[in-house]
């Protein structure tokens, strides 16, 4: 699961009308393809030279590679992280 600002993505929106191939999502396989896409829409809106993989874990985030969803928010990092794109872990 990723945490993305709403501003960013309505960039992604704007500019690819990703959400529009959402009605052909019907299986695992095209929802794992569609979030490589929506990857690559995400990198190529941001500013040169910077990276989705910039910057992995937050100041605040667990070093594990565990961090969820409730820690991010328990963690008060959406008001601490001026990233566009945080990645939290979770199952399928």
């Amino acid at each position: 699961m990723s945490v993305i600002s709403y501003d960013f993505l309505n960039k992604v929106q704007e500019t690819y009308d990703i959400f529009s191939l959402t009605k052909y999502i019907d299986e695992r396989k095209k929802r794992m393809a569609l979030e490589r896409v929506f990857g690559v829409c995400c990198q190529s809106l941001l500013p040169e030279n910077t990276k989705l993989t910039g910057v992995v874990i937050p100041d605040g985030m667990s070093q594990d590679w565990n961090s969820t969803f409730s820690d991010y928010m328990t963690k008060s990092i959406p008001n601490q992280c001026s990233l566009s794109l945080i990645k939290v872990w979770s199952g399928r």
